[in-house]
């Protein structure tokens, strides 16, 4: 007996509308959730980190300064995503609410245009919504790599050079290392055909060779200081460790995968790849990504930067649904176990697509009943804005906050200061006074009032804290410091417990409580920062970050 090609067929049709159905339930019911309620029921809808974008657009429209707030301007970001998001700014408004209903939109409108692009050129949207689900905060967060899948199916189904150059040229602005997929390819058509077409160049080159000479000229640097931050104080080779890591997040579909084609090798005996090609490219394109956050920068990686996983994962489940759809309809089937195994297969693949609709739809209704939710950062930035305006805090006041301020600046507002403390919003000065190991100089010169801190764990001496900054690199053998205050300058204590991060201490500090810190602290801060991944681990106890 054959597996009727219909069966097949129809049950990817199945699916393909379920998870587009999946994906624009959990559109509406953000929008709504958005809409209907205040900031405390929605503010973790997106992450901490895309506010710093939002922060920035408004201050473009409003402002015309590239900042996420006064004083300090900075290139800390990709800049396709924050000319896209200054854009819906400029025609919808800048009013808080209303930008996060733009980046959430816009995340979604990229989600849709990979399910168009998918069904399109390969037949099927499923894949692309499982991937979706899978790395759901490459896609579904508010930040710029929501656009690059769209861009690659672009950019690899052009044979034109022409239109090879804008797509490229869009990939790079959505996000720079994703140049890696560029090179990538011509890596392959180097070792496949023996050639590689530069004609491409003639329109990616310019606008790269432009965009740094810009930032060179205004901000200091070729390059965003975001990832030049990430780099302070790194001893190369000592983080290795996250380009093994960064494999893992691949880790959920390929043990499926890898049974499919198993199956199907000893099924059918032999067959070819059909994606070979987009397969080897992003392969090839996580490795250097892998190797950059290994070698260069000091950091742990987050959610999106598994892009080039995402992708992968993508081509390879295409060519499970490729084989099962050419190779087992022709097939003779020696029993009903074949067409079970190949069912199982396709529902698992699906599961994330199917599944992760009805999860997300259920953690955003949970949020009209906020007060019941667990306390996050992101709440409590939200709660602390509430206190300072209650609270009559003169405009101009100085603040500073590293790890988790991007909520807390967004909703802060322009009518007041602030500083980065982690420096990838910062300004380039900033930079490069940590890179001199000067941080707590430079931090000192702006004469602040408020210092913001949300950690695990302070170094406490007594009746004296003491705050490390920044906390989140790995590797980072100078650029950190530390701030020393008395207990007494603590105006606002907003610690909480959050199942995920376990007890926070969180602190708003009056600044001008500081005070030189003990023997003690001192030491206790160098052993830290001799020690690979000591200050990360220590602020952050049992889940870093």
């Amino acid at each position: 007996m054959k597996l009727p090609a219909k069966y097949i067929a129809r049950s990817i049709e199945a699916i393909d509308l379920a998870s587009v159905i999946g994906v624009l339930a959990i559109l509406v019911a953000g929008l709504v959730v958005i809409d209907k309620f205040p900031p405390l029921a929605w503010v973790d809808i997106i992450v901490d980190d895309a506010y710093y974008y939002l922060g920035i657009a408004r201050n473009l429209v409003d402002h015309g300064s590239s900042s996420f707030l006064p004083p300090f301007e900075t290139n800390g970001y990709q800049p396709l995503w924050i000319v896209l998001l200054s854009g819906s700014a400029l025609l919808f408004g800048t009013a808080s609410k209303a930008m996060v209903v733009q980046i959430y939109t816009l995340s979604f409108v990229f989600i849709l245009l990979f399910c168009l692009a998918s069904k399109i050129r390969y037949g099927t949207v499923f894949p692309a919504v499982t991937c979706t689900a899978l790395f759901f905060h490459v896609m579904a967060v508010g930040m710029e790599t929501t656009m690059i899948p769209f861009l690659f199916i672009l950019y690899m189904n052009t044979r034109k050079w022409r239109w090879k150059g804008v797509f490229g040229s869009a990939l790079f602005f959505a996000r720079l290392d994703a140049l890696s997929l560029i090179v990538a390819s011509d890596i392959f058509d180097l070792i496949k055909n023996k050639k590689i077409d530069f004609r491409k160049y003639i329109i990616i080159v310019p606008p790269i060779l432009l965009y740094c000479a810009f930032n060179l000229h205004y901000f200091g640097t070729a390059v965003p200081v975001s990832g030049l931050a990430k780099a302070i104080g790194n001893v190369k080779g000592e983080n290795l460790a996250t380009g093994a890591t960064y494999f893992s997040s691949i880790k959920g579909a390929i043990p499926i995968i890898a049974g499919i084609l198993a199956y199907l090798f000893f099924k059918i005996k032999s067959f070819q790849l059909r994606y070979l090609k987009e397969i080897t490219i992003t392969l090839v394109a996580a490795l250097m990504c892998a190797a950059y956050y290994s070698i260069n920068s000091g950091w742990s990686v987050w959610g999106w930067y598994y892009w080039p996983i995402l992708l992968l994962t993508y081509y390879l489940i295409l060519e499970a649904v490729f084989i099962i759809k050419t190779h087992c309809t022709a097939t003779p089937s020696t029993s009903i176990l074949s067409f079970f195994i190949i069912g199982v297969a396709l529902i698992y693949l699906s599961k994330p697509s199917l599944g992760f609709a009805f999860h997300r739809i259920a953690t955003l209704t949970q949020f009209t009943d906020a007060p019941q939710q667990h306390p996050t950062a992101a709440r409590e930035n939200v709660q602390l804005v509430s206190y300072l305006r209650t609270q009559n805090i003169k405009p101009g006041s100085f603040f500073a906050m590293g790890d988790r301020a991007g909520s807390f600046g967004f909703f802060l507002g322009n009518d007041y200061r602030f500083i980065h403390t982690e420096g990838l919003v910062g300004p380039y000065s900033y930079y490069q006074a940590m890179r001199a190991d000067r941080g707590r100089d430079f931090i000192d010169n702006l004469k602040l009032d408020y210092f913001v801190v949300d950690r695990g764990k302070l170094i406490v001496d007594k009746d004296v804290i003491g705050v490390i900054e920044p906390v989140q690199p790995l590797s980072s053998r100078f650029g950190d410091y530390v701030l020393c205050f008395t207990t007494d300058g603590i105006i606002l204590d907003q610690s909480y417990y959050n199942p995920d991060h376990f007890f926070q201490q969180r602190y708003l500090i009056d600044f001008k409580k500081r005070t030189d810190c003990s023997r003690y602290i001192n030491e206790e801060f160098a052993s830290l920062r001799s020690r690979y991944g000591a200050i990360m681990n220590f602020s952050f106890p049992g889940n870093p970050g």
